[in-house]
């Protein structure tokens, strides 16, 4: 098994993730049995034992500090000690489903942390060939000191950035895929054009979460970091495989290809999927396993999946399953989609997104 394992793909999970729990309200839909339910369908679809297992970890303060204050890290550590009736939750935007904090969210934020690093050094040194991180709570909307839609840690930010401070990394691609606009990433990055960051989400002309004008179509990050911040921002009609896949196809891979990064890492969130009760999106598992499929062709092949927002278990676990057969080059992975012409809202946002972009990348008209 060592001899081939450059030919695996790898994961990471770890039980303490499961800690941080809204005691309140325990069927709260960022709970604990969005990594254990998916995590037991990985195991149970015997896709696991032709992967590596990488060893888990908390992350250290100065990995944290990659992205967070440290005034931000101490506050989350604190809550470890505090009784829950005195605990402030730092939450940039309140919505429907609030944030909340536990005694144990340090720990499991800080282990997911770990686990991302963790997989990012197995694919960085080529232990692996690519990966899928099973973690939570999510991160995309964490921002440098402040939590955001049940985000605390940002695990994709921490991961790029360890990236190329410790493995040298000149180009790093990040595709959020999650159906909700990851302002914390963008922000973070919005003035580094060593960090491509492109992200297909709902936006409704500014009236779906988190509702900020970050995630519009004109912008495009800024300073040095201009044109590398591309929001594919969907409005108002409920969008499908059909018209991911022409967004896909006309502004990811060109971008992506035109890029060419030396590590791709997916805000892998799974609430655009048919089934989740929050996104209302209609997206097919095969459509999951579509983009990771296409993800793989670009540059040097290195994909490693991180899971982001997803509030169906089973749900998660069906496109993780899907994804990660993928990452495994499995031939016996069907990808079966029901193409149609995608619907005119969709396309009028991809040809803004075309003509926004028009001076920084060669799209796909």
């Amino acid at each position: 098994m060592i001899a081939n394992m450059s030919v695996k793909t790898g994961y990471v999970y770890d039980d303490r993730m499961t800690l941080h729990q809204n005691a309140k309200k325990p069927d709260h839909v960022e709970n604990s049995a969005r990594i254990t339910v998916p995590f037991q369908m990985l195991k149970e679809s015997g896709a696991l034992e032709d992967c590596v297992n990488i060893p888990s970890r908390l992350a250290t303060d100065d990995e944290l500090s990659l992205v967070h204050t440290a005034k931000y890290i101490e506050q989350l550590k604190q809550y470890g000690s505090l009784p829950a009736e005195s605990m402030e939750n730092p939450c940039k935007i309140e919505e429907k489903w609030p944030s909340y904090i536990s005694n144990d969210v340090f720990i499991s934020s800080s282990v997911a942390v770990g686990c991302a690093l963790q997989l990012t050094d197995a694919v960085c040194t080529n232990k692996v060939k690519n990966g899928v991180a099973v973690v939570r709570p999510p991160g995309h909307h964490a921002e440098v000191d402040e939590s955001c839609g049940f985000c605390f840690f940002n695990n994709v930010a921490i991961a790029t950035r360890y990236a190329q401070k410790k493995h040298g990394l000149k180009r790093v691609l990040i595709v959020d895929w999650d159906i909700h606009f990851g302002n914390g990433i963008h922000n973070i990055f919005s003035d580094d054009p060593s960090v491509l960051y492109i992200s297909l989400h709902r936006y409704d002309n500014g009236d779906y979460f988190p509702g900020l004008t970050e995630g519009c179509i004109e912008s495009v990050g800024k300073n040095q970091g201009e044109g590398f911040s591309i929001n594919v921002a969907w409005n108002k009609d409920i969008m499908g495989d059909s018209e991911y896949k022409r967004a896909f196809d006309s502004i990811v891979m060109p971008a992506a290809n035109q890029f060419n990064p030396d590590l791709i890492i997916v805000a892998a969130g799974f609430d655009a999927v048919v089934s989740d009760p929050l996104g209302d999106y209609v997206l097919t598992t095969d459509m999951y396993a579509y983009m990771t499929q296409k993800l793989l062709r670009i540059g040097t092949g290195r994909v490693i999946l991180m899971l982001e927002g997803g509030y169906n278990a089973h749900a998660i676990g069906d496109c993780l399953v899907a994804c990660t057969r993928v990452l495994m080059g499995d031939k016996d992975q069907r990808i079966n989609l029901d193409i149609k012409e995608p619907c005119r809202r969709a396309l009028q946002t991809i040809q803004r997104v075309i003509q926004c972009h028009s001076k920084y990348w060669k799209l796909k008209d």
